[in-house]
């Protein structure tokens, strides 16, 4: 990975993890919600997962990194889980996807650490 990439995939994971953050927050408050408030906070959260998965598929063009589909996977589970009414479970795999990016960020910075300056 170039330093470049380097640079764009410790970004993208950051703006990603931080969707992830808002992402499983809408989760927890919609626990508990009933009828049409339900159905509006289940939508939100498709759309916040929707906006995530977009930025994922651009950090993974940007870095060549195949375990970004990984995250894709779990955010692919977490809208399942939504869909099918049990909003809860989404929260594992959205854990799981910030547990991804994570460790994606960490090695890009990891990266840029031994890049020698000039």
């Amino acid at each position: 990975m170039t330093g470049r990439e380097a640079t764009w995939t410790l970004c993208e994971s950051e703006k990603i993890k931080a969707g992830l953050v808002w992402t499983s927050s809408a989760v927890e408050m919609s626990i508990g919600l009933e009828g049409l408030a339900r159905k509006g906070a289940e939508r939100i959260i498709c759309g916040l997962i929707a906006m995530v998965a977009g930025e994922v598929q651009l950090a993974r063009k940007i870095s060549q990194d195949d375990k970004w589909l990984d995250v894709d996977k779990s955010l692919n589970m977490a809208r399942v889980m939504v869909t099918s009414g049990v909003v809860q479970e989404a929260i594992f795999h959205l854990t799981q996807a910030l547990s991804t990016a994570t460790n994606i960020g960490r090695r890009a910075a990891g990266e840029l650490g031994q890049l020698q300056p000039g």
